[in-house]
């Protein structure tokens, strides 16, 4: 299956949650700081296992030992694990919420540009 859609917020964070843990190199991140909490333990446990954290999100979230960036979010919730899977979408609607799951290797590529992109943009702003 090339691309799972998760609902619910409760869905969402267990399957956030998971692709953390499951991480084996590397973690990007982009969420608002509300979710970096509740993926928080997750992060730090990836953290101590020696992998690369990159975290953009919306306000003073710290996580020492990742490389934060803070800004407006204005985009959906992305986390990428291991250039290989990537989840996407919006975890404001409650049960409402949709996320879109996927190990398809050209939309984690566009997602990893997206999420560079970004980061160039706050380098910029910052002067």
């Amino acid at each position: 299956n090339e691309y799972i859609t998760i609902k619910g917020n409760a869905e969402i964070i267990s399957k956030l949650q998971n692709t953390v843990l499951n991480a084996k190199a590397r973690i990007y991140v982009s969420a608002n700081a509300a979710v970096m909490e509740l993926l928080r333990t997750e992060l730090e446990d990836a953290l101590s296992r020696g992998l690369k954290v990159v975290v953009i999100t919306g306000s003073d979230f710290l996580l020492p030992g990742a490389i934060c960036y803070n800004t407006v979010k204005q985009q959906a919730d992305k986390l990428i694990a291991d250039s290989q899977t990537v989840l996407t979408g919006d975890l404001d609607e409650g049960a409402n919420s949709t996320c879109l799951y996927s190990c398809k290797r050209n939309l984690v590529d566009l997602f990893k540009d997206a999420l560079k992109n970004e980061i160039k943009l706050i380098e910029l702003q910052k002067g």
